[in-house]
């Protein structure tokens, strides 16, 4: 559960809590760059703990810089990171894994595509789950889906995991610049994941699906072009308009 779920309901009376808690007499300043995984989404003095992560202040949408060898580098890069992973995200997981599985079984309920996609780990990290003697077998594994071809299946849960690890711990949107190692990691994984998901669309022949894909795909080769396809010019920032 997230913090800020878990405070609504304790101020919601679903949890106990302390007397005083969730009050001003509990009230404490959150900083910037209070510690390496803040990503706190409250407003404390006009500040959140995951300004760095999205680049903006939640509080009024303004984009924010960051001091990088003595420049100052605009953030707004973070947000548009973010939004097109999303997009990414949605188009790996749902227009491709979950509905090309139940394309192959239309009777497949969600809750079972997901026990699929959990056991599927069994494969992606078969050394550790045969280290302590637990199944891997591909019976045990499509078991919930039934009626799936195999080979797909196994095609796809590979994307679906492949997906998953590009969008890991100790993200690009930490660090103040574009251009850092796990930037690179998470667009090589994630673009490992778009390739193969369009090679499975051609194989389908479902050439529309890949076609798509692919344009999502150019987004990650042309990602400046993202500041004027989200019209993120029209964003304003701490000191009023202007380039980013």
């Amino acid at each position: 559960m997230n913090a800020v779920e878990f405070v609504r309901r304790k101020k919601k009376g679903e949890y106990k809590k302390l007397e005083g808690e969730c009050s001003e007499h509990f009230r404490i300043n959150i900083k910037d760059y209070s510690s390496w995984s803040d990503y706190y989404d409250l407003s404390v003095d006009g500040r959140t703990g995951d300004m760095r992560w999205l680049g903006m202040r939640r509080e009024d949408g303004k984009v924010i810089n960051r001091l990088y060898k003595g420049k100052k580098v605009s953030q707004l890069w973070k947000y548009a990171f973010t939004k097109l992973f999303r997009e990414l995200n949605r188009a790996v997981r749902f227009g491709g894994v979950i509905d090309l599985i139940k394309k192959e079984n239309p009777d497949a309920t969600r809750e079972e595509v997901q026990e699929f996609l959990v056991r599927y780990s069994r494969v992606f990290f078969r050394e550790h789950y045969e280290y302590f003697e637990m199944e891997t077998g591909i019976d045990y594994i499509m078991e919930p889906i039934d009626g799936v071809d195999p080979t797909l299946a196994m095609k796809l849960g590979r994307i679906y995991y492949l997906m998953l690890l590009a969008n890991h711990s100790c993200p690009p949107r930490f660090w103040e610049n574009i251009d850092t190692r796990v930037t690179f990691g998470n667009v090589a994984v994630i673009s490992k994941a778009l390739i193969e998901l369009m090679e499975v669309y051609m194989k389908e022949e479902l050439g529309e699906r890949a076609n798509f894909l692919l344009l999502e795909y150019m987004k990650l080769l042309a990602f400046p072009q993202l500041y004027y396809d989200y019209d993120l010019y029209k964003l304003p920032r701490i000191g009023g308009l202007g380039n980013h």
